[in-house]
C-alpha cells in the first residue's frame, strides 16, 4: 500500500485536489482553477505542519487574484505594453485579465483545467492537469490553438512542477510560461529577514 493518497477536495466554490504524504504529513493542495497552488504543508523538526507557500488564504482572496500568487502563467508570462504585441508580421490587441486593467501574466489562471492523470506508487504521487480551452475565438487576441498540461508531483518533501504546451493548431503560436510562486520562511512577514549576496 503507498503512503500517498489523493483527494478531490474543494476550496470554497472551486474544485481542487490534495496530494499527501501520510508517513511525513506533507501536503500540496491545488485549485482546479489555473492549477494553481493554494498551499504547501511541510513537517517542521518539533512534527508540526508549516506551509510553505504564501498562496491565496481563501477562495475570496482567490477570486480577487491579487499578487497573482502561485499562478502558472501562459500562454505569456511577462507584462504585454498596453495590450499590443506583434506575433509574425500581424499586430494583436488583447484584453486584462483581473485582477487589474493590465495584460500580465496570461489567461490560463481563469481556466478550469481537468485532471488528466493520477499516478500513486511507493516513490511519489503525481498529478497531471489539462486543458484546451485555449482556442481562436476564445480569447481576444490571442487566436492560437494550444493544449497545455501541468504536472504537479509530491516525492516525499519535494514538489516538482512541470508545464507542457502543445500547438494544436495550423499556424505557428507564440508561448511562454512561468510559476509566479510566493514563498515564505514563517508566519512572521519577512521584515525580519536580511539578504546577503557574496
Amino acid at each position: 500500500m503507498s503512503k500517498y493518497t489523493f483527494l478531490e477536495n474543494k476550496f470554497g466554490g472551486y474544485r481542487s485536489v490534495l496530494l499527501s504524504n501520510e508517513s511525513s504529513g506533507a501536503n500540496f493542495h491545488i485549485a482546479q482553477q489555473g492549477a494553481t497552488a493554494l498551499n504547501f504543508m511541510l513537517p517542521l523538526d518539533s512534527g508540526k505542519l508549516f506551509d510553505v507557500l504564501d498562496g491565496f488564504a481563501s477562495p475570496e482572496e482567490f477570486k480577487v487574484g491579487g499578487g497573482a500568487r502561485c499562478w502558472i502563467m501562459a500562454p505569456f508570462s511577462n507584462r504585454i505594453p498596453n495590450g499590443i504585441y506583434k506575433f509574425d508580421g500581424n499586430i494583436y490587441q488583447l484584453e486584462a485579465i483581473p485582477p487589474g486593467d493590465k495584460v500580465i501574466h496570461g489567461f490560463i489562471s481563469q481556466i478550469p483545467f481537468e485532471i488528466n492523470n493520477v499516478e500513486i506508487n511507493n516513490r511519489f504521487i503525481e498529478v497531471r492537469f489539462l486543458t484546451k480551452t485555449i482556442r481562436p475565438g476564445i480569447f481576444k487576441g490571442y487566436p492560437f490553438a494550444i493544449d497545455i498540461s501541468i504536472k504537479y508531483k509530491l516525492q516525499d518533501s519535494e514538489l516538482h512542477i512541470q508545464i507542457a504546451a502543445e500547438n494544436v493548431g495550423e499556424s505557428k503560436a507564440p508561448f511562454a510560461t512561468g510559476w509566479h510562486p510566493y514563498f515564505k520562511t514563517s508566519e512572521n512577514g519577512i521584515e525580519h529577514l536580511v539578504l546577503s549576496i557574496d
